[in-house]
């Protein structure tokens, strides 16, 4: 009877032994799991860390006012990895697409994530997570988003831009990424601030304070990027030089102040006749060059300039006078130089029509041909 009790009080040892080690194991899976876990938010702190380094240093780079939008897209997508990245500027309390790496065929159902993003507070500046069953829009389903963040970019209690991320991946986004995203707004804001900065100074340095159109300086470096452009992809460019005619005489006439208002005035006319993507410069006095990218339509040019020419004719005064002002225009493009030729040749080219009017006794639109 004694050993019966003895073979039953070890069996109960042995089950409670057994137990506190099975108890044990358990206890040490758990936090072999939790560190494991631990450790993979620890690398993903690192490379989110790495990742926001790496956009601060690229963002505080860029000085292309014009192209800011565009640049700091691309910078998102590459740097952090996301399917989707779409950036809204403001406009009276609506969104406009500045850039975006979603197809212009699906941008066309944009709408409702524009709405979504204006009723989530994010014009109040709150950052929004999206989960997969939140986002149901026709763009977002089509393209199987499964997560997105829209992170406003603010200035005081303004905002000034919507970046929308999206990623194939539930829960790719998630609230323990809120200061990280809160960080990356900043940057964003601080470099738009900073471009804005550089694209000013840079207006001052490159536009005449007189006309406000480019300067001398602002031509020449246009000229040698089309050059560039010409030689490496074979895109052609024209180029207009204008002189007003006899203009000393105006100065001598009716004065320095008569003639500064000539010199606006026709340097407004020329804006106004030529496409927005080409560029009219003061090059120096009563001189002034004109950029055509991309073509060689010597004839439309032409046309367009002698519009300019008549109207200069017809529409000068100054104190409620009329006045009798001309001018003389030289144009010549990039096949008119030899295959193979230097295309700096070009500005050359042009100076010798305008030459070659005065010549033919001033008032004239000239193209120069070999």
């Amino acid at each position: 009877m004694e050993a019966r009790c003895l073979d039953i009080d070890k069996c109960v040892y042995l089950n409670n032994l057994k137990s506190d080690v099975d108890s044990y194991q358990k206890c040490v899976e758990k936090s072999l799991v939790d560190l494991n876990n631990m450790n993979i938010k620890y690398e993903k702190a690192i490379r989110e860390i790495g990742s926001v380094f790496d956009l601060f240093q690229h963002i505080n780079l860029i000085t292309d006012y014009n192209n800011l939008y565009a640049i700091i897209n691309d910078m998102l997508i590459g740097v952090l990895g996301v399917t989707g990245s779409t950036i809204f500027s403001i406009e009276d309390n609506a969104l406009l697409v500045e850039a975006s790496n979603i197809s212009r065929r699906d941008l066309k159902n944009v709408k409702p994530i524009q709405n979504k993003l204006i009723g989530s507070g994010c014009l109040e500046g709150k950052l929004t997570f999206f989960k997969s069953h939140e986002i149901t829009e026709e763009l977002c389903n089509a393209r199987c988003i499964k997560s997105a963040v829209a992170i406003p970019i603010m200035n005081k209690d303004k905002c000034l831009m919507i970046i929308f991320l999206e990623h194939s991946l539930e829960n790719y986004f998630e609230e323990e990424n809120k200061q990280l995203l809160s960080t990356l707004s900043l940057a964003i804001r601080l470099a738009a601030e900073n471009a804005k900065l550089y694209s000013n100074l840079e207006n001052m340095t490159s536009r005449d304070g007189m006309t406000g159109l480019y300067n001398c300086n602002y031509f020449e470096k246009e000229i040698a990027n089309c050059i560039d452009v010409c030689d490496k992809f074979g895109i052609p460019f024209t180029v207009a030089v204008i002189d007003i005619d006899h203009f000393l005489m105006i100065n001598k006439t009716y004065g320095h102040l008569c003639g500064d208002k000539v010199i606006k005035d026709i340097g407004r006319l020329l804006e106004s006749e030529v496409r927005k993507g080409d560029i009219v410069c003061r090059i120096n006095g009563d001189k002034y060059g004109v950029i055509f990218r991309n073509t060689l339509d010597t004839s439309s040019i032409k046309d367009r300039l002698e519009k300019v020419r008549t109207k200069i004719c017809q529409s000068m005064s100054y104190d409620n006078a009329s006045l009798q002002v001309s001018c003389s225009f030289g144009i010549a493009s990039t096949n008119t130089c030899e295959a193979g030729g230097d295309y700096k040749d070009v500005a050359a080219f042009a100076e010798e029509a305008l030459r070659m009017a005065k010549e033919q006794g001033r008032n004239k639109v000239v193209i120069y041909e070999k």
